[in-house]
């Protein structure tokens, strides 16, 4: 069944979160949805209930919220739907964009044609973590079927940038042994660490 949603403008008072969302929105990336709304605008409308019930969208309501906005765009759901329909739809919403995989090296050879690394998600930790795992996945490229090779200029250029924008205190990290979903990811990826999101240093995963 496929119900026929009315875009519309809404009002943000107008509108409230989700009763049993069902994703966490910590605080890094509100700040991050901020910067994407202040850059580009809002480019894809929140999904709502009737009475104004937020199934899809709640992360960018709140970046709204906080940057005073007023109104946003919505698709708004007809009066009739039943709330296994709503459950559904944002238990699918959540889980089918979390199948996608980033394409690593194509985002490197965007990023090394950017004239500045001022995008919205790829904050300094974000880029240790890219290139970590893309030096990983070099040397290893014989084992993984072969990936190409990364443009050493830009890496070294992204990393100096991602480094300078760093200002916060590192924390220590402390080791953690790995479990079930720890080997999971290291067999789909072919990545045996990632990179400490605070410090930078490689924790390896096995």
């Amino acid at each position: 069944m496929k119900e026929k949603m009315t875009a519309e403008t809404a009002k943000l008072s107008e509108l409230f979160p989700a009763k049993k969302n069902v994703r966490a929105h910590p605080k890094k990336q509100i700040e991050e949805l901020k910067k994407s709304l202040e850059m580009f605008g809002q480019f894809r409308p929140l999904v709502v209930t009737a009475d104004g019930e937020i199934l899809v969208g709640n992360g960018a309501y709140h970046a709204m919220i906080e940057l005073g906005w007023e109104e946003a765009k919505i698709y708004r759901l007809p009066a009739n739907i039943t709330e296994v329909y709503k459950r559904k739809l944002m238990l699918a919403d959540n889980k089918i964009f979390q199948l996608g995989a980033d394409e690593l090296m194509n985002i490197d050879e965007i990023l090394s044609e950017l004239p500045d690394f001022e995008v919205p998600g790829f904050d300094p930790d974000v880029l240790k973590d890219l290139y970590g795992s893309l030096d990983l996945m070099s040397e290893e490229k014989d084992r993984v079927g072969g990936i190409g090779k990364i443009n050493p200029d830009a890496k070294e250029s992204i990393l100096r940038t991602a480094a300078e924008m760093a200002s916060d205190p590192q924390p220590e990290h402390k080791e953690v042994e790995p479990d079930e979903s720890v080997d999971r990811y290291v067999r789909n990826t072919g990545v045996g660490y990632i990179n400490c999101p605070h410090c930078g240093v490689k924790i390896w995963l096995q």
